[in-house]
This record gives C-alpha cells, structure tokens and sequence, in this order.
C-alpha cells in the first residue's frame, strides 16, 4: 500500500482527532517542505503553512472530525513549499476505529492550478470578445465621430479596467497619422 500511495501525484495523508498528521505520501511531504513523509509525522499544518491558511484548513476538517460529514471536491487555495500560490481540490473523509468512532480523517488533494489558470484564460478571452463585439455594436450604431471615439474608449477602458486607453487615427489618403 505505501508503494502505491508513493506513487501517485496527488497529496494522500491521515489526520488525527487533533489535526496531527500521522500518514502521508512522499507528494505531501515535498509540498510542505519536509524530505521524507516521517518528518510530518506528529506535526499539523500549522507547522508548515502561515497562521491563517492553517486556521482556513483547521476549520474545514472541524466538521468531519465532529460530525462526520465528508469534505467533497472542495477547491481551495495553498502554498508550495517555495510559497508559490496555487490551487487544490481536496477530498476529506472521517477515520473512524473498528467501533465507528471518528479519530481522524483521511485525506486526497490534486493540485488544480494549471486548470484555475485555464479557466481564468478562458474568462479573460471571454471578456475580450465581448468588449469587441460592444464595440462593433457602437460603430455600427454610432455614425457621429465626436460621439463614438469618447465611448469607444471609455468601453474599452471600463472592460479592461485600464487607466488610459487612447486611440489613434489614420489618415484615409495617405495612412499618415490625424
């Protein structure tokens, strides 16, 4: 079993009653900084992660660890062992003793901070083709200059929520700038 769990890239590690790990695979130790999952053994989050991300990830295991209800694909953000940002989607569920009581939780998070940034990508190329599309629609409906140039740029500075937008045009005869 400790080979499989080794393997695998995402974080795999057992929590007790008191949030002190007593399991974890070779994964969850690089991202928390330690060289071998040993080092994390005994040690809660609060060891690892700064004051507030830990209280963040305290009081989301509080309800498996009191209630036993399961933690399903939650998305939350953490730190890499350099403090880089990046996202999780975490799964947690009790631990419970051969007579059904909870003394701890196990747990499984995959990194999904390539996806985030996909999904922002996604959002901002989005708003661009929005923000063209609004001002197609202005040109379209807009046939007095001193009208259009104004909002043409207060739209593309308000969508890309920019401090100066300005526009430059052409002269139709020779391309020579007005």
């Amino acid at each position: 079993m400790r080979t499989v769990i080794d393997t695998l890239p995402e974080y795999i590690y057992a929590k007790d009653a008191q949030g002190r790990f007593i399991l974890c695979n070779v994964t969850t130790a690089r991202l928390m900084g330690a060289t071998t999952p040993d080092n994390l053994i005994g040690k809660s989050d609060f060891d690892f992660y700064p004051r507030e991300l830990a209280e963040q990830y305290f009081a989301s295991e509080q309800p498996i660890l009191r209630e036993g209800k399961s933690l399903l694909d939650h998305e939350e953000p953490n730190i890499d062992a350099t403090g880089r940002a990046k996202w999780d989607m975490t799964t947690k569920v009790p631990l419970r003793d051969s007579q059904g009581k909870i003394i701890g939780l196990v747990g499984v998070t995959r990194d999904i901070s390539e996806r985030k940034r996909a999904e922002e990508t996604l959002e901002r190329r989005a708003m661009q083709l929005q923000t063209a599309a609004e001002v197609s629609h202005a040109v379209s409906s807009i046939l007095n200059l001193d009208e259009l140039l104004p909002q043409t740029v207060e739209l593309i500075r308000d969508r890309f929520n920019l401090y100066y937008v300005g526009l430059f045009l052409l002269d139709e005869t020779d391309g020579t700038p007005c």
